[in-house]
Order: C-alpha cells, then structure tokens, then sequence
C-alpha cells in the first residue's frame, strides 16, 4: 500500500474499527445460532472475545484521530445481516476464508503505513486478521487444536508477516 492521505487513512481506522464490532456481535449471534455445540461454541467464543478485544484496542486510535464511536444500533444491524447468511460451521469457515486474504492484506499495507503512535495497534490488528485466516485454513484442514490460533499469545507470533510456524 502507498502512502496514504490523512483522510484515506482515518477512513481505513474508522471501516476497520467498525468491522471489529461488527464482527464481535456476528460471533456472538452465532453462539445463539449454534448452541450447545461443544467445542464450536468454544471456537465461536474465542472469536468474539478476539474481536472485541481488537476493537479495544483500536479505540484508542480512533480517539486519538477524533474518528467518532460508530452507531451501535448500525453495527449491530450489520451483524445480524451477516450472521442471517450462515447457516452452518461450514458456511462460516467458507466466508471466513472468501474474505479474510484481502482484509489480510489491506491491514497489512495499513499496519505498513500506520503513524509512529498507532503502530503497534495496527500490527496487532493485522496479525489478529492473519492468526483468523490461519485458524480458518487449520479447519479445513480438520486440525482438532485450531483453536490454538485464536490465543492472544499465537496472535502475537503473527506478527510482521510471520505465520507463526505454520505453512
């Protein structure tokens, strides 16, 4: 990604940021969607928590740029818009899967071209995005420890384009 103009850049903060909280209440409504389904409902929290949590941490960033806090009555409206399209584990691998590469990469190139003060944010953003395309390939790979991708502490070894050991 070029260098980006302030506009295009709080623009790219604010779409992430909202995408975030969006994608914490698509996994949280799909726990309803899904319950009781053992080590899915595990999976599914896992990825709610790790949204959120990023969402947190872009907070601060958006504050910083004075992006204001997205509706949550649209956010919310969005989730379920997107939670009505899936209708199995399958569904949710899949669409993870047909989006994640270019949300990788559009993270990536604004990680790369992140201010000094909200470096250290994006990258965790970008790594986050890299450790949830990992987990979704690790599934159809049928690897029963996928889970093991959404740990804070795997995400941290996604790290600067790392695949944290994985191919």
């Amino acid at each position: 990604m070029n260098a980006l103009s302030d506009a295009e850049y709080r623009a790219l903060i604010d779409e992430t940021q909202r995408g975030e909280v969006i994608g914490a209440k698509f996994f949280e409504l799909l726990m309803t969607k899904f319950p009781d389904s053992g080590a899915l409902r595990h999976k599914l929290l896992a990825l709610h928590d790790l949204e959120l949590c990023t969402a947190a941490i872009l907070y601060p960033v958006a504050y910083r740029l004075n992006i204001p806090l997205p509706s949550l009555d649209e956010l919310e409206n969005a989730a379920n818009i997107l939670a009505a399209t899936i209708s199995s584990w399958d569904d949710l691998v899949s669409m993870l899967l047909e989006y994640a590469p270019a949300y990788v990469a559009k993270l990536n190139g604004l990680a790369a071209a992140a201010a000094d003060a909200d470096r250290v944010a994006l990258e965790f953003v970008a790594s986050h995005e890299r450790s949830l395309l990992a987990f979704a390939q690790a599934e159809v790979r049928g690897d029963s420890d996928s889970g093991r991708l959404l740990d804070w502490r795997q995400i941290l070894s996604f790290q600067s384009g790392s695949t944290g050991g994985l191919a």
